[in-house]
């Protein structure tokens, strides 16, 4: 008789078990289903990595998150200077800062969007890193972007361009964000008809970096526009992100290399 009893206890513990999993399974897929995932907010300590190079594409900016009159295309990419010094350096920051701030991340993704007008080209690159490497890209870009004050580059189109950068003040945008203003005038033109205005930012989740360059008319780098910007990246990204528990982030400081994430994707 007490041999029925355990038994029995047993397979009632185990319905309950199931019934708790189930109830959890259908919380977690409501809370990932959602259609507009929540602001991004700033985190103490990085994430984990939950996604590869597929999701973090699907992560870019999307028709609904653009400018209005933008839309998806491709974009060329101009040929690197070969000469492996300050000139090379300050290029690639102006016209691949996606490179630059990428350097070290386990994957990245990148993207083009059009705007009206021929001159207007908004890009964007999304990068996930090891714990830690996020925050030394965004300190990597201020220290560029400070020593390259004004330098000669091309546009996507070979236009060669003199290139001047001033710093942004910039609101705080989830972890950090930093951002330049870009003024490119062609080289040899006397009027500035052929000035493009914009902006170079970048904006940190945790192990998440997001870099937006746009060149277009005057007043596409009003700071506030950039903020937001930046905003929509990230909220974007942040399902890629998850906070650290209170017995991982004792554990930040052991950790050599980034584990990835069991959970499943939230895409």
């Amino acid at each position: 008789m007490p041999r029925f009893r355990v038994i029995a206890c047993g397979i009632a513990l185990g319905g309950a078990l199931a019934a708790v999993i189930a109830v959890a399974g259908v919380i977690h897929v409501r809370v990932n289903d959602g259609d507009h995932p929540p602001a991004p907010r700033s985190s103490a300590l990085a994430g984990h990595l939950t996604a590869t190079q597929p999701e973090l594409a699907d992560a870019l900016l999307e028709d609904r998150d653009l400018p209005e009159g933008y839309r998806p295309a491709p974009a060329t990419r101009p040929a690197p200077v070969e000469d492996g010094g300050r000139t090379e350096r300050c290029r690639a920051l102006f016209e691949r800062p996606w490179d630059v701030a990428g350097e070290g991340a386990r994957e990245q993704a990148v993207g083009a969007y059009a705007g009206r007008q021929p001159a207007a080209l908004l890009r964007q690159a999304l990068a996930l890193f090891e714990p830690g490497g996020a925050a030394r890209a965004v300190g990597e870009l201020r220290r560029a972007s400070g020593s390259c004050p004004e330098f000669d580059a091309r546009l996507e189109d070979g236009t060669a361009v003199r290139v001047q950068l001033r710093e942004m003040a910039l609101r705080r945008v989830g972890d950090e964000a930093y951002a330049v203003r870009l003024t490119a005038r062609p080289l040899g033109h006397r009027d500035a008809s052929g000035t493009r205005h914009g902006y170079l930012a970048v904006g940190r989740l945790g192990p998440v970096l997001s870099v937006l360059r746009h060149l277009g008319t005057a007043g596409a780098a009003e700071a506030e526009r950039v903020a937001e910007m930046l905003t929509r990246t990230l909220r974007r990204a942040s399902p890629l992100v998850r906070p650290v528990t209170e017995h991982e982030a004792s554990e930040v400081g052991k950790m050599r290399t980034c584990r990835l994430c069991v959970s499943p994707s939230p895409r």
